[in-house]
């Protein structure tokens, strides 16, 4: 399943690319070299080098520019909430309750070696 992402995304990771997929890094700067990732310049760009291999699934994995700009394009969002409170600056968009059903929700209690419970839910866009 290829993975598209934004530059802040992809320089946060610990370890780049990820395994196992193909790795699309959106960004505006034009000589931007990610090693093991393709790169691309918009929304479209990013689509075009990740279905290049027809996948069933293509997964976006942030920033929160990068979610707004994808989320009006996507069926499915794969959402985990963790029962943290953190500091940051970049957020998932709000979701319209109107528009998605959740279909599969997993509660994760916090474990010995965990630092929070956390939730996985599935929510398919509603059609009209």
């Amino acid at each position: 399943k290829p993975v598209i992402m934004g530059r802040k995304t992809w320089e946060s990771l610990p370890k780049r690319p990820l395994a196992g997929r193909t790795n699309i890094v959106i960004t505006r700067q034009r000589d931007y070299q990610a090693p093991g990732a393709q790169v691309a310049a918009d929304v479209d760009g990013a689509l075009d080098l990740a279905r290049a291999g027809k996948p069933e699934e293509i997964a976006v994995i942030g920033g929160g520019e990068i979610f707004g700009a994808f989320l009006p394009l996507v069926d499915r969002v794969y959402l985990t909430e963790v029962d943290l409170s953190v500091e940051g600056d970049t957020f998932f968009p709000k979701l319209a309750p109107a528009h998605w059903l959740e279909t599969s929700r997993e509660v994760h209690e916090k474990g010995p070696n965990d630092t929070a419970s956390f939730i996985l839910r599935v929510l398919d866009r509603i059609v009209p």
